[in-house]
């Protein structure tokens, strides 16, 4: 259905998320759509909308980077829908508010698509780390699955692209229990692409029009970086983003597991079309107190010491005065560690460090360790 082979990067300019230019980007993109073979299909496409933030604050995929596919698709007679579980929430209501307040239900409804707001999961089978678990059924059930991620640094895994975008469908509280049972960066990677092969979507575009540098996932500084990445394989599309980000590999769990699986090829292996990158990489700061540090020996400790020690071993989640006492937080922790008594308190004792409470805090009052620097 898509013309690019598995060892195929395309990598197209594009400068701002202006609608014209971002539909001269898209021609190259289209190129590679066997469209006579998309006809008619059902089709799920998987943005990242990890909250309700708007899309100038770059933490979700900006709309005007879906609008065109679902208008192609929609143009081409499929049934398109698109869909995520944003967070640990499975009411309705709240996520049909967050895909609103995104800007994306609004394009794809301009682009007579759906927007689907089930949390309904199926149970699936047989992966390496994770033998059974659950799946948003409606993304199962489509003929075709496009992955649209955005380019971001993470306090966790150190980077978020293609492969991590895909936690999005598991549904709601069930993410808590993944990060519980694998509390290791190394081992939750593992998860990351045991869920990323069982999906085993068709296609995958990264937003890097603006992404997000320093305390990423959602409390960091949009960057730009000027480019659309597309690929049928997630693992090169995420090696071909790090690199454009200028971001450590060895900081980053997910591309080098996903090089020991065989999965993808390291970066001057991987034929990229369409521009050079040399002239568009960027230098994004990292997640500098996320859990791999630079440090070497750390690096060995993180892969050897058990979940228990290696947990004890890491930074630390911090309240800051500016905490609004919402209670995101409370209600997204998997082990139950935070409590709201006028603002966020946290059991350290129960704390696994996952870092969940930073990244989904709607008003950026988390950082990780002592003001920000090491405990």
């Amino acid at each position: 259905m898509f013309k690019l082979n598995d060892n195929e990067v395309l990598v197209v300019p594009c400068k701002s998320y202006d609608r014209e230019e971002i539909a001269e980007a898209y021609k190259k993109i289209f190129e590679y759509f066997i469209d006579n073979e998309i006809k008619g299909k059902s089709v799920y496409i998987k943005p990242n909308i990890l909250k309700g933030d708007k899309p100038e604050l770059a933490s979700t995929t900006n709309p005007e980077v879906i609008f065109p596919v679902a208008k192609h698709l929609s143009e081409l007679g499929c049934e398109v829908q698109c869909g995520d579980s944003p967070n640990f929430i499975t009411v309705k209501k709240v996520i049909d508010s967050i895909y609103s307040s995104t800007g994306i239900a609004k394009v794809i409804e301009e682009a007579g698509c759906k927007m689907d707001n089930s949390s309904k999961g199926t149970t699936v089978t047989g992966g390496k780390y994770l033998p059974q678990f659950k799946i948003l059924t409606n993304v199962l059930e489509s003929d075709i699955v496009i992955n649209m991620s955005k380019a971001k640094t993470h306090s966790f895994t150190g980077y978020t692209g293609a492969v991590k975008n895909l936690f999005g469908v598991i549904p709601g509280p069930i993410k808590g229990e993944m990060h519980l049972s694998n509390p290791n960066a190394r081992a939750f990677s593992n998860v990351l692409i045991d869920i990323c092969k069982t999906v085993d979507a068709d296609l995958h575009i990264i937003d890097g029009i603006i992404g997000m540098e320093g305390p990423g996932p959602s409390s960091g500084t949009p960057k730009k970086m000027g480019v659309l990445i597309a690929s049928k394989n997630p693992y090169a599309a995420d090696e071909v983003a790090v690199e454009l980000m200028g971001l450590n590999r060895e900081n980053i769990p997910q591309i080098n597991l996903a090089r020991e699986h065989g999965l993808t090829k390291p970066i001057d292996e991987i034929k990229i079309i369409g521009a050079d990158i040399k002239e568009i990489k960027k230098e994004y700061v990292p997640f500098k107190n996320a859990v791999v540090s630079v440090a070497s020996y750390w690096k060995v400790l993180a892969f050897l010491l058990p979940n228990s020690l290696y947990t004890r071993l890491k930074k630390k989640p911090y309240i800051q005065s500016n905490c609004i006492g919402c209670g995101v937080c409370e209600e997204a922790c998997p082990p139950k560690a935070i409590k709201i008594k006028d603002i966020a308190q946290i059991n350290y004792n129960k704390c696994i460090k996952c870092y969940c409470c930073q990244e989904l805090c709607p008003a950026k009052a988390i950082i990780i360790g002592k003001n920000g620097n090491e405990d």
